[in-house]
């Protein structure tokens, strides 16, 4: 099934999604995420539904306001950018639909050749496009809570 890229702002209002934020950067055991010729580029977490109850109600919540489609889904990764010198190579996830949830500092995100800025609350829904995450010269941590699923 097609997956037409659907973006949004303040999916999560602002105090909530800060709260978030904060909760995962303080209670996560980050592990280095992808390693690439210079070094590792951000710090990440996979996760089940279930492990951590306000992110799988952050999920169901961003999924109502951007889309009528049920979805199982089939796993999540936390992403965390320290700064602006942490990102993400462009890549692809054949197969699946995949939904964003910016929480924190402002990044640009790179979807099928056009840029969308996720800022705190920002989700986007997309469908196996190559995506990434440039480097750029923030000193905001971000934190991308990745969701992977498959249209019912």
């Amino acid at each position: 099934m097609k997956c037409y890229t659907t973006y949004k702002e303040n999916v999560l209002d602002s105090d909530r999604a800060y709260a978030l934020y904060y909760f995962l950067k303080d209670n996560i055991t980050w592990e280095d995420g992808i390693k690439s010729k210079k070094g590792y580029t951000r710090k990440a977490k996979p996760l089940n539904m279930g492990d951590i109850p306000e992110v799988d109600q952050a999920i169901m919540d961003t999924l109502d306001q951007l889309t009528q489609q049920k979805y199982l889904i089939m796993g999540m990764y936390l992403n965390y950018y320290t700064d602006g010198n942490m990102w993400t190579p462009n890549h692809s996830h054949k197969g699946t639909h995949q939904m964003v949830i910016s929480l924190g500092g402002t990044r640009q995100l790179d979807v099928a050749k056009k840029s969308y800025s996720m800022h705190n609350g920002s989700a986007i829904l997309f469908g196996s496009s190559v995506h990434g995450v440039p480097k750029n010269d923030s000193t905001e941590g971000r934190i991308s809570i990745a969701t992977f699923m498959t249209p019912l």
